[in-house]
């Protein structure tokens, strides 16, 4: 005995309710990690264009890549808008890093 239209429906997925039907999609909101990476990329910069470094500079730099990493782990894991913005976060202290070896090799 065949079974009635309606089973066979939701059995080959054309009687279930799209994602789309059920709800409109969510707006995107940016991941709070990946801010607060950012933050401390910006404190950086500021301390390096305004004190030329410092002792605090290596400490925000250190926490503006670990905050990165978390970040964009997190933005990409829940689908979140900063992605950008952690990628800079890991990048830029990676550059000034291996800026200052350069210069300190280079007079050493």
């Amino acid at each position: 005995m065949a079974p009635p239209l309606q089973y066979a429906r939701l059995a080959l997925g054309h009687g279930l309710p799209q994602e789309s039907d059920t709800q409109a999609e969510a707006p995107r909101y940016y991941n709070r990690m990946a801010l607060v990476s950012g933050v401390f990329l910006v404190l950086s910069m500021a301390v390096i264009f305004l004190t030329g470094g410092g002792n605090i500079l290596l400490y925000l730099l250190s926490f503006a890549f670990i905050t990165g990493i978390i970040g964009l782990i997190l933005a990409i894991k829940h689908k979140e808008k900063g992605k950008g913005i952690a990628i800079a976060a890991i990048v830029l202290p990676l550059v000034v890093v291996g800026l200052v070896i350069a210069a300190l090799s280079a007079v050493f």
